[in-house]
Parts: structure tokens; C-alpha cells; sequence
């Protein structure tokens, strides 16, 4: 265990400033790489949660992470996220684990330099070009093995929102969180989607839970209904009973926006999120 207060072999001493963050990233990547057979526990903590190691490059195991916040080290995953051509980002996703890997440490989930438009290739890009999005590494593993999508994963709400697919995406399943974030992040991603004529569908965790949940409680895709589907792509004229003016009337907009039923169809939301954001309005 890596003490980062006391003795000769700490990272950062106790009054010793925040590493560069390239210097960080760097150094949390080379550990891992150096350090991957002896990496098990990370590996017990998705056992545990019924999830498989997809052998992704991108996702590496790490003994003992460095933590500057909580002062120590802990078992952990790294992501490596890539940009839309294929690059690295600058930054890196870390997860923090307890000892024995039964659960999340204190210090949590941590990005640590420039993720942004970035994203987890946990799989790689299918031959058909059907793609899964998720927002976090464990819900696209679990959405991996409920459906047998190669599925990514954005990193957070607002990532999946933003998500920039590559070249050759033909068809895009939105993994989305429960809540009323998740569910607008995946509204959002929709209308782009939408508008860009790729055929999408939003799918939703049962029970209000996460697919990892839903996992490990023996659910089987087939339990599932796509709130959007793929085979019949969202338009103003089908969404919505509630007419969705152009962007360019942001008065009529807001009349729209407080139109919407409580909750919202994700359909209608889906639209009305994409013209805002056109409109330069915040939601």
C-alpha cells in the first residue's frame, strides 16, 4: 500500500505540491502497464458485480493507485478515453477501490486532465457499425453482456450528451442512466442523432436502477422495451402532441418546454432539448 504522509517510498510528501498532470497521467499509466499481472483485485471487483475484463487496452488494472486527496493508495481501473479520430485524450478516468475490492473507495471516480469529447473504446467498432453508448465503464460492460453490444462509455452525463461517433456508425443504442439527468443526456444524444439521420434507440435500466443492477439480478434482454426505437427514428411531427417550433423562436420554445408532461416523453424532450441548444438557451 502506497502511504502518500509518511516513509521513503511516498509519492507526494505531505507538504509537497500536485504533480503536473501530464506528469500524473503519465506515471498512473506506466504503473499500470508495468504492474498488470499483479492487478487482480481490480479484476475481483468486477467479477463481483457479474462483469467480465473485455481485454480492452484502454482499460487497465492498477495494485495500488495514488490518491493525493485521501493521502494513500488504493486498487483501481484506469480508462484511457479516445478522441473521435482514434487519439488519446489528454486525460485519464480513474476508479478507486476499497482493499478488497468489494466496493468503490472513499476517494470514488476521478478524471484527471482533459477527457472532454472523449470516450471509452471498450470494445471494438463493430463490422456492422451498431454501436452502444453508456455513461460509466460498469454500465457498458453490464449493457455488454445483457444485449452483446459493443458499448463505450462517455464518462458522464454530459459526455454522453456530447458523444462524437466515428466514422462508419451506422446505428447507435443509447444505454441511458436512470434520473432525470441520464434520461436527458440521452434525449439530447437522440435529437443529434436524429438529426444527423443515424437510427438510435434509448433503452432504460428496470426498476429505476442500473443495468449493472439489473445484471445481477438475472435480467435478460429480452425484459426490455426501448423507450425510442431504432426502427422508427424521433421526428417533430411523431414525437410529441406538443408542436416543437424552430429554433429561431425561443418565446415559443419556452411555451413548449413548459408544455411538456411531468415526466417528459423522451421523445418530446428529446427534440425540444436539440432546438434549445440551437436556440443558444439553456434548458
Amino acid at each position: 500500500m502506497i502511504d502518500l504522509n509518511h516513509g521513503s517510498g511516498c509519492i507526494y510528501g505531505q507538504d509537497a505540491p500536485r504533480p503536473p498532470i501530464a506528469t500524473a497521467v503519465s506515471s498512473a499509466i506506466d504503473a499500470a502497464l508495468t504492474a498488470r499481472n499483479r492487478a487482480e483485485r481490480p479484476r475481483t471487483y468486477l467479477r463481483i458485480r457479474g462483469l467480465a475484463d473485455p481485454g480492452c487496452p484502454d482499460l487497465l488494472f492498477h495494485p495500488d493507485l495514488p490518491d493525493f486527496d485521501t493521502r494513500r493508495g488504493w486498487p483501481g481501473l484506469i480508462a484511457l478515453p479516445r478522441l473521435v479520430d482514434g487519439t488519446r485524450a489528454q486525460g485519464i478516468h480513474r476508479t478507486f477501490l476499497l482493499d478488497d475490492a468489494s466496493a468503490k473507495a472513499p476517494a470514488g471516480k476521478k478524471m484527471l486532465g482533459s477527457v472532454a469529447d472523449a470516450a471509452v473504446r471498450l470494445f471494438a467498432m463493430p463490422a456492422d457499425g451498431h454501436l452502444g453508448i453508456a455513461e460509466g465503464i460498469e454500465t457498458a460492460l453490464a449493457s455488454n453482456a445483457l444485449f452483446g453490444t459493443a458499448v463505450w462509455a462517455a464518462l458522464s452525463a454530459d459526455g454522453l450528451a456530447r458523444f462524437q461517433w466515428p466514422t462508419g456508425t451506422t446505428r447507435i443504442t443509447i444505454y441511458a442512466d436512470a434520473g432525470d439527468a441520464g434520461r436527458q443526456a440521452a434525449a439530447t444524444l437522440s435529437d443529434r442523432l436524429n438529426r444527423a439521420d443515424i437510427p438510435n434507440e434509448i433503452v432504460v435500466p428496470l426498476n429505476g436502477d442500473d443495468f449493472n443492477d439489473d445484471l445481477m439480478r438475472g435480467a435478460r434482454a429480452a425484459d426490455y422495451r426501448p423507450e425510442i426505437s431504432a426502427d422508427e427514428p424521433v421526428g417533430i411531427e411523431t414525437s410529441t402532441t406538443v408542436a416543437v417550433p424552430a429554433p429561431g423562436d425561443p418565446d415559443a420554445l419556452i411555451a413548449a418546454a413548459e408544455a411538456l408532461t411531468n415526466p417528459p416523453e423522451l421523445a418530446a424532450l428529446s427534440s425540444l432539448l436539440g432546438r434549445l441548444a440551437l436556440a443558444r438557451l439553456d434548458p
